[in-house]
């Protein structure tokens, strides 16, 4: 890894120094695509904190973009206009980033999010929750921490949600069958 940071490192002042240089022309303007998605007039929504993610959801091989502040957003990716919102359990907001991962085995990427007072939502691609979801796991902590992943050992790519809750309580727990793992 080092060798290779090294080697880039090597060929780009070697580019400098032989005139190589990418120019306002060749990298081209930066193009706004859209601006101010969630942002009133007085107030923005506190989209920031959780990390949006990029997955073509329809199947129609253009990506969507799935964020969440305190409501479940999906983009499209094109050009910004809203595909589906949903309220967030709870009312609350959304701390980490969203997770995406085929739970339902549907062969679609379902959306998976934590909020606030313990809350986590399971979507569809269309927008619709996954039986069961939400549900209220940590009552009275704030989701802090979502990973997706196969939990259990069994290597049959069955991946469940993890959460790790912080504020005032810090475990993990697989959600497929709510197992605390402390």
């Amino acid at each position: 890894m080092i060798r290779a940071l090294l080697v880039c490192w090597m060929l780009l002042l070697l580019g400098g120094w032989l005139g190589v240089r990418a120019s306002p022309q060749t990298l081209g303007a930066p193009v706004l695509k859209w601006q101010n998605g969630g942002c009133r007039s007085t107030w923005c929504r506190s989209g920031w904190y959780a990390s949006p993610a990029v997955a073509d959801l329809d199947g129609d091989g253009k990506p969507e973009i799935i964020w969440t502040d305190y409501r479940i957003v999906v983009l499209n990716g094109a050009d910004g206009s809203d595909k589906w919102i949903v309220a967030n359990p709870g009312g609350g907001r959304a701390w980490p980033g969203v997770a995406l991962a085929d739970i339902n085995h549907d062969g679609k990427p379902d959306i998976i999010s934590g909020h606030s007072d313990g809350w986590v939502s399971v979507y569809q691609a269309n927008g619709t929750p996954l039986a069961g979801w939400p549900r209220q796991v940590t009552p009275g902590s704030e989701i802090r921490s979502l990973a997706v992943g196969d939990v259990d050992g069994v290597r049959d790519a069955q991946r469940q949600p993890v959460v790790l809750a912080g504020c005032r309580r810090q475990h993990a727990r697989r959600l497929a069958a709510a197992d605390r793992l402390e």
